[in-house]
């Protein structure tokens, strides 16, 4: 990176480069820095804010690392969105702030609406914070899109069971 952006110091992939390098030696500051001169080149990019965010977490600046991750949220379409949206998700559930890892979880799938796999993580991750209603809602709309996998349908059961809707529960586990 560093004979590239000697030539060419306006080239985004190479700070990118860079600031994977740092991170990677746990540099994080640099990193950061690193970051930011990409920012400045591409600012309509959003990689350079999600891994700012994993250097912000790793130094413990987790309103940092939050704001980072809702502005790529912001810029990011599609699967990424999704993606962001779920690792947003993650941090906000490490740091036990439900609420907002809830309405991180429904961005993720906003953006991929019948994406199976965005579908059942987050049905999962409703049933784990306890969540069952939003987890049924998952769960069911997963096994719309991928009828009858295994790996959606126990959890979809025990979502239900946890609803004490036992008739479905039972109905779901024999499937």
């Amino acid at each position: 990176a560093e004979k590239i952006l000697a030539a060419d110091p306006f080239n985004y992939y190479a700070w990118m480069a860079k600031g994977n390098y740092l991170s990677s030696n746990k540099r994080y500051t640099e990193a950061i820095d690193a970051y930011d001169y990409a920012a400045a080149i591409a600012p309509e990019e959003f990689d350079y804010l999600v891994m700012k965010a994993q250097c912000y977490e790793e130094t413990d600046q987790h309103d940092l690392a939050v704001q980072s991750l809702k502005e790529a949220v912001d810029k990011a379409e599609g699967k990424q969105r999704s993606s962001i949206a779920q690792i947003l998700a993650n941090i906000h559930i490490e740091h036990k702030e439900t609420d907002a890892a809830v309405e991180a979880l429904w961005l993720s799938v906003q953006a991929q609406p019948r994406d199976n796999a965005v579908l059942h993580n987050a049905g999962i991750t409703f049933l784990q914070l306890g969540h069952n209603a939003e987890a049924i809602t998952m769960l069911e709309a997963a096994n719309e899109v991928q009828p009858d996998d295994t790996a959606t349908l126990i959890p979809l059961a025990d979502a239900y069971s946890n609803c004490q809707l036992f008739e479905k529960a039972a109905a779901t586990y024999e499937k």
